[in-house]
This record gives C-alpha cells, sequence and structure tokens, in this order.
C-alpha cells in the first residue's frame, strides 16, 4: 500500500480521493427533494417534503445555514481535487506542510458542513429529521475523518 503514486503514496491518496467523494456526495444529496422522517412512540413514516433541497438553497429566500454548508463542501471539493491534481504535476514543489495544510483545511470545512447538515431541522423550524440532510451530515463528516487520516499520512511522509 506505500506504492507511490505521483508524488506521494497510494493510500494517502485514496484517503484525499475518498473525502472527495463524500464532498461530492454531500453537494448532491442537498440538490435532491427533501424528505422527512416523522413519527414519535407509535412508529415512524416517510413523508416527501414540499421543496427540494435546490430550492431552499438558491431560490429567493435562501436558507442561510443551507447555503453555507452547500458553499462549505463545495470548497472542500475543489481544494481535494486541487490537490490530487498537484500530486500529478511534477513540476510543481510547494512546501512541505502545504498540501497536508489545504487537506486538513478541507476536512474542516467537510465537518463544520455535516455538522450544519445535522441542524437542518431548526434552520428550517420544521421540527422534523430530515433524511437527505442526515445522510448529508453523516457523509460530511466521514470526509472529515478521510481528510483528517490524509492530512496526517501527508505529514508523516
Amino acid at each position: 500500500m506505500n506504492k507511490k503514486v505521483g508524488k506521494t503514496s497510494l493510500l494517502n491518496l485514496g484517503l484525499v480521493g475518498c473525502a472527495s467523494i463524500m464532498g461530492l456526495v454531500y453537494i448532491l444529496l442537498f440538490l435532491g427533494e427533501f424528505v422527512f422522517l416523522e413519527g414519535g412512540i407509535g412508529g415512524w413514516t416517510l413523508r416527501t417534503g414540499s421543496t427540494s433541497g435546490y430550492d431552499l438553497i438558491f431560490k429567493e429566500n435562501p436558507v442561510a445555514g443551507l447555503l453555507v454548508a452547500w458553499i462549505f463542501a463545495l470548497l472542500a471539493l475543489i481544494a481535494l481535487i486541487g490537490v490530487i491534481v498537484l500530486n500529478f504535476l511534477p513540476s510543481v514543489k510547494l512546501p512541505k506542510l502545504c498540501v497536508p495544510a489545504i487537506v486538513c483545511f478541507a476536512g474542516l470545512l467537510l465537518l463544520v458542513g455535516g455538522i450544519l447538515a445535522f441542524s437542518t431541522t431548526g434552520l428550517l423550524e420544521v421540527g422534523k429529521l430530515g433524511v437527505a440532510a442526515v445522510f448529508a451530515g453523516i457523509f460530511g463528516i466521514l470526509g472529515f475523518l478521510a481528510a483528517g487520516a490524509g492530512a496526517f499520512l501527508l505529514y508523516k511522509e
């Protein structure tokens, strides 16, 4: 697993790629139809939202927290893809701590975006649990973990 691919090992590149995939899934989950899980002691039912995540983020009155979460995920995805591209460019020489710092910052953006995704119900004031938002939050936090592990291993090289 320590085989070099470009300037780094395959494991590091895989972790950064995994974090970028988590960021992409995060972005795509917010663009679909929102489904809410509602219920209580008697049982749980799924109810489709009357609006999509795209409408909540980009229409006339956007929900500021969701817009910030989406922008954070987009910035993290751009940074992680940039790190992957820089790995294969032999002419670019960066300081030793630059690439791990970029990956770590992208991971923190995914973490904050994931936390904001979990607070979607509070931002929308619907009082129900949004299934797409929960999965987006899970993928944001998993992306943070992958980016953190990738940044640590890049730092250790």
